[in-house]
């Protein structure tokens, strides 16, 4: 969904896929200058996690805490094997790990986003964990967590300026593919509309993203 601002990356899958249940992941651009005009640094960067969190959940802050780090690396490492991308230690640009209640206007039920922004003349992403999100219902944490670092790890290697250029659906289609998430959500989706026209789940790759298209980006992923 572009915006005049920028453009957000919404995301879906509870545990329960069944049920469908939507929550919305997005990705938010916010830049001081034009994103061309921002630069990676000359050397690589340690992913941070804030560990800053003053929600109503504690607990289960303290489990995200500590499962967060023991997963990333080797999260990392599985999606460049899955996705023949290269694997680095280190980011390109800063990317920093926060824990919240509630997200962006809009996306208010996300589980996750991220925030791309341009301060100091450098591009940055914050990628943040919705505790209270989590706390609803629990998900199945690794595969949302391979979905968002998708995004992230496509934004650090083609850069500030061409990741806005890429098409939504090539986003998506890739976290899916990625975080291993396709083909539960095709059969979930299939099921789901099996009483009504094809056309609902394929309606074509441009125009209007809405939830059941993330099926039809991961087919022109796998097909591609």
């Amino acid at each position: 969904m572009r915006k005049r601002n920028g453009f957000r990356l919404p995301f879906l899958l509870p545990r329960s896929v069944r049920f469908i249940g939507l929550l919305w992941l997005g990705v938010v651009v916010l830049s001081e200058k034009p994103f061309d005009d921002l630069s990676a640094s000359d050397g690589r960067h340690d992913w941070v996690l804030n560990q800053d969190y003053s929600g109503s959940h504690p607990d289960t802050f303290e489990r995200l805490r500590t499962e967060v780090p023991i997963l990333m690396r080797q999260t990392l490492i599985d999606l460049s094997v899955q996705l023949g991308l290269p694997f680095n230690e280190g980011w390109r640009y800063p990317l920093v790990v926060h824990f919240a209640d509630g997200a962006p206007p809009g996306i208010e039920n996300a589980l996750a986003y991220v925030l791309l922004s341009g301060q100091g003349g450098e591009f940055r992403q914050d990628l943040f964990i919705n505790v209270a999100a989590y706390e609803r219902e629990k998900y199945n944490f690794e595969k949302v967590l391979a979905h968002e670092l998708v995004h992230a790890m496509v934004n650090d290697v083609v850069g500030a300026k061409a990741t806005l250029v890429l098409p939504l659906w090539f986003h998506e289609g890739l976290a899916v593919y990625g975080a291993d998430q396709g083909e539960q959500m095709v059969r979930a989706y299939v099921q789901r509309v099996s009483q009504q026209s094809h056309r609902v789940l394929f309606n074509g790759l441009d125009g209007p993203h809405g939830a059941l298209d993330y099926a039809e980006d991961y087919l022109a992923i796998k097909y591609i």
